[in-house]
């Protein structure tokens, strides 16, 4: 009943056999005949007839119409095919080779980003960024995915090669005001070689514009969270969990503990990759706060509020600060705390009567305003590359105060990051549409969304460099 319409990516538009979708007259370039598929990962170009070089940065991973090296070449290859080799006389700029051969190329780029980004972050003209001069190697489209060799805390497994590149000039979607039953038809997806040119070519009020269109989650409900006997484990009246996703506590009536905690399951990138975004405890949560920790077996908690700020309380101290201290029947020991220049980093120990000791590291991120976003991106960018060092199968419990800004923007961070990783690209609108859906007002304002996506372009570039010691 012809419900079938014919590839895209024919030679020939909408032109293809009635009886089978075969394309007639071929295929665009990058994709395979019959159907004009798009050609497997390492292969290229004409019907797919052509292999990636074996000297991308990333093996065999180019773009499939002309075979670009996606994040640039090996050590001593002339991009963007990496297949010649580069003479002693040539000039041609090599993106990896230009800083990968030595460490101190590395440490002049972080000093070169840093001064740029501290300085223009927030020099605005009439809501365009000026933080475009990222220096002449980086505001190249293909040096986005630059990836030093040198040691670091990621175990790197590259990009998938998505999308067509043949176009050189890059266009994104307007605003859009649609209905949630329409969000997810949306194009949002942005390729990681065109994310500086997104930022370049999109000034504040499209980030305010496209953040304003997310929808509001639709039959959603609180009932648990603005009970009468849970109100009080709330720091703020309108901010609770969903009923679908929160977490539920163990019911133990002897201790007269309920199953309520203002916190809720959040699924990651993958959904095997699971967060807990939770509010920063109060006195009266304190107590479940610990239990959540004991009962989900949490071994990594990420705090990125202060305890006072502005004088006023945001989060009570849940961590004693030497030796050890009760929290509802379960012990917490401070076994070491590493300060650095803007997080902390604390191993903790908790028991609980006979049971065995386990273990957690709180990775205290101490710069970063209600509210508001931190000075610059870089410090957030090392921060949580710090805390993605240390590797758990366990639930990442994630706090601010209220646990919606600050910790909906990490989130983010590490989800289009490890989109990013997975498929050459991210979608930050989806991926805030995503968080919503588990918790509400997950990124609470338009400059924490803009921050997300500076953030994003800051960790591309660094991916791999952060030092653990």
């Amino acid at each position: 009943s012809c419900r079938s319409t014919c590839s895209k990516n024919c030679l020939e538009t909408n032109k293809c056999n009635t009886e089978n979708g075969h394309c007639i007259g071929g295929c665009q370039d990058g994709y395979m005949q019959p159907l004009c598929t798009e050609c497997e990962s390492g292969r290229w170009g004409p019907d797919c007839k052509s292999n990636c070089s074996q000297n991308c940065l990333l093996p065999l991973t180019c773009a499939v119409e002309n075979g670009t090296c996606i994040g640039g070449c090996s050590p001593g290859f002339v991009y963007p095919l990496c297949t010649q080799v580069i003479s002693q006389t040539s000039n041609r700029l090599n993106p990896v080779n230009w800083y990968s051969d030595s460490i101190k190329t590395k440490e002049i780029l972080y000093l070169t980003f840093y001064s740029i980004t501290h300085f223009n972050w927030r020099k605005k003209d009439d809501g365009v960024s000026q933080s475009n001069h990222l220096g002449q190697a980086y505001n190249k489209p293909h040096t986005v995915t630059l990836i030093s060799r040198n040691e670091g805390v990621h175990k790197f497994s590259g990009f998938k090669t998505v999308g067509q590149t043949q176009n050189a000039e890059v266009h994104f979607g307007a605003y859009l005001n649609v209905s949630s039953a329409d969000i997810s038809k949306i194009n949002t997806f942005i390729r990681i070689m065109d994310l500086n040119t997104f930022l370049k070519t999109h000034n504040k009020q499209f980030f305010v514009k496209q953040f304003e269109s997310v929808p509001v989650p639709q039959n959603v409900t609180t009932e648990v969270g603005l009970n009468n006997l849970n109100r009080n484990k709330n720091r703020y009246k309108d901010i609770v969990p969903y009923d679908h996703s929160r977490v539920h506590l163990e019911i133990n009536t002897d201790d007269n503990e309920g199953d309520y905690i203002n916190a809720s399951y959040v699924e990651g990138y993958t959904k095997a990759e699971k967060f807990i975004a939770s509010q920063g405890p109060n006195i009266a949560m304190v107590n479940d706060f610990i239990r959540m920790l004991w009962e989900q077996q949490v071994d990594k908690v990420v705090m990125l509020t202060n305890l006072i700020e502005h004088a006023k309380a945001k989060c009570e101290r849940y961590w004693p600060d030497e030796g050890e201290k009760e929290f509802g029947g379960i012990r917490v020991k401070l076994s070491t705390t590493q300060v650095c220049a803007e997080y902390t980093i604390r191993r903790l120990e908790l028991r609980k009567s006979n049971e065995q000791v386990q273990h957690a590291t709180q990775f205290h991120f101490t710069s970063w305003p209600d509210t508001g976003v931190p000075k610059t991106p870089w410090s957030l960018v090392d921060f949580e590359q710090r805390v993605a060092a240390e590797p758990t199968e366990k639930p990442i419990v994630v706090h601010c105060s209220a646990g919606v800004g600050r910790t909906g923007t990490f989130i983010a961070l590490c989800n289009v990051m490890s989109q990013a990783k997975d498929t050459g690209g991210m979608d930050f609108f989806q991926t805030l549409v995503k968080l919503r859906n588990d918790r509400m007002l997950m990124i609470q304002t338009e400059e924490q969304y803009e921050f997300l996506h500076r953030a994003a372009q800051v960790a591309l570039l660094c991916l791999g460099t952060t030092v653990t010691a």
